[in-house]
């Protein structure tokens, strides 16, 4: 109880050099801003790894299965077989093309991408990036698409409107062009780089215009993203010859190992000035100590064992380190939090975009604040805060009570 009052008197008192006054504030304030700073960006760097999984790999596939040659006769058949691992959730046909898609003088190049209304719901959710109308509109007809707001906005494109699309030729004896003019039944938006290119079509669409039956391919989707290469292995083994698989790491892989590399660089980053703080803490202890040499020498005098002695300055310098944890978590927090409004409010007030999807995967400033993020950065701050008061409360057991009291 004394060395938690005395701790506490010494964090309190306002006497002593205004540089010992000053080095504290400043172990302090670089606490503060590291630990604000640290939270903020894991935060934004979750957000960065959550919109890769809920969004992006919600179009792209965790696995696609294709055939060497051909087509794939019988979809549901095949993906009956695929979909007995159990790891798998769902399944969707896919028929890709290429295309052009014109307005006028204005020409955007695209991916078509005819699938299955009703796989397409279970697998991707798609509808959540869309109006119910739009959704429902394209639903009823096999014939019309749904574009990108991106897309819409460069042709001059609206819900209702007729799309000019140019489209390889489907086989040797054509080897011109062909033109399709399709319905657009309304307009998605993901907020990520499949807006730049991406035309969702039907499977009698581009089954027609390739005169097949079959699909090119079929994509399925995993309980957990992560565990998509070990479970297109499983299915490697299983499945009969000539099918091959893509799993998203193939695709979408180095955007993922970019957002985890640098998270890592940037908490190495900031764990450095976590430390370069807690040296400060340091100082502001020794300078405490010498401050202090004629309490300690009275405290020793006294019969006060090294031990508390020791306590009373470890506790100082974790007072000091754990009030600017707290202090910066709750800051961090709340800048984590505040991020994409101020991302946002910020790109309205200079009237720049900071996020395109030319260049980010992402159109927007994500961000995930997540509990074990936080307990890991505070647990970790106050552990450094811990580690650098043990020297100067060592140095505090050092003092020699009679050497002092002789020169007082």
């Amino acid at each position: 109880m004394l060395t938690r009052f005395i701790a506490w008197r010494y964090a309190q008192a306002r006497s002593g050099s205004q540089l010992l006054g000053f080095i504290s504030r400043l172990s302090m304030a670089g606490l503060i801003i590291a630990v604000t700073l640290l939270i903020t960006v894991l935060s934004v760097m979750n957000g960065f790894e959550h919109e890769l999984r809920t969004r992006i790999l919600r179009v792209v596939p965790a696995i696609t299965l294709y055939p060497k040659d051909g087509d794939i006769d019988h979809w549901e058949d095949k993906a009956l077989t695929v979909l007995m691992n159990k790891r798998i959730t769902a399944a969707s046909p896919l028929i890709e093309a290429q295309g052009l898609l014109v307005m006028g003088t204005a020409a955007e190049p695209v991916l078509l991408f005819a699938t299955d209304p009703e796989a397409e719901s279970r697998l991707s959710h798609f509808e959540e990036f869309t109006d119910t109308s739009s959704w429902q509109n394209w639903r009823a007809d096999p014939q019309s698409v749904l574009i990108s707001k991106k897309v819409a906005t460069k042709l001059g494109l609206a819900a209702g409107s007729t799309a000019v699309v140019m489209l390889p030729g489907s086989g040797a004896e054509q080897a011109e062009p062909s033109i399709l003019s399709l319905h657009v039944a309304g307009l998605y938006e993901t907020g990520t780089e499949i807006d730049n290119h991406l035309v969702l079509a039907q499977l009698p669409l581009l089954q027609g215009y390739y005169k097949i039956d079959g699909v090119s391919a079929i994509r399925f989707t995993l309980d957990n993203w992560l565990d998509a290469n070990e479970v297109a292995w499983e299915l490697i083994e299983t499945l009969p010859r000539g099918y091959y698989l893509k799993t998203w790491f193939q695709t979408h892989g180095n955007l993922y190992q970019a957002i985890q590399m640098s998270r890592q660089m940037v908490v190495l980053m900031l764990t450095l000035i976590i430390v370069i703080a807690a040296f400060n803490v340091v100082c502001s202890l020794v300078l405490v100590v010498a401050d202090k040499r004629g309490d300690i020498a009275i405290l020793r005098a006294m019969g006060v064992p090294n031990r508390r002695i020791m306590h009373i300055f470890m506790l100082h310098g974790l007072l000091i380190g754990a009030t600017g944890t707290m202090i910066g978590a709750i800051s961090g927090c709340v800048l984590a939090w505040a991020m994409p409004f101020i991302a946002e409010g910020l790109q309205g007030l200079l009237g720049v975009r900071f996020l395109s999807t030319d260049v980010y995967p992402v159109n927007y400033l994500p961000s995930d604040l997540r509990v074990m993020d936080v307990g890991l950065v505070v647990a970790a701050a106050l552990l450094i805060s811990a580690v650098a008061s043990l020297y100067p409360a060592w140095r505090a057991t050092r003092v020699q009570p009679a050497d002092i009291l002789r020169h007082e």
